[in-house]
């Protein structure tokens, strides 16, 4: 998707955000992004998500990670449509897809790469 990202002198630059599915040439490049180390216990490791998204899939269940991409990889996104395993779980909730995880790669950060990642996520 083509998106417009605002400096910080006000300027836009256009980028275009690739959402690519993990392979053997991306896996351990994913799991080598790096967040601040302030940001350490709001963000699971990209490790850790991959490993739940192989054991919800391996459950039946639906996790779609993905490497996040401008020119190059800035990020990781999961996807999940259905139940995240709650008790108390709401009929929307297990009828939807929701985003489970996002994280940029703190080169990244503060660049404006939000808005662009999650529109694309929603296309």
């Amino acid at each position: 998707m083509l998106s417009y990202i605002k400096t910080s002198k006000g300027d836009q630059t256009y980028t275009m955000i690739h959402l690519c599915k993990l392979t053997e040439t991306n896996l351990w490049q994913v799991c080598g992004l790096n967040i601040r180390e302030e940001q350490r216990n709001f963000v699971a490791s990209n490790i850790e998500s991959i490993a739940e998204a192989y054991a919800v899939t391996n459950d039946g269940g639906h996790a779609f990670p993905r490497a996040v991409y401008d020119d190059t990889l800035i990020g990781f996104v999961m996807i999940g449509f259905g139940t995240v395993g709650e008790e108390n779980e709401s009929d929307t909730i297990k009828n939807n897809y929701s985003l489970w995880r996002l994280m940029i790669d703190e080169k990244y950060q503060g660049k404006g790469y939000f808005r662009p990642i999650m529109d694309s996520v929603i296309e």
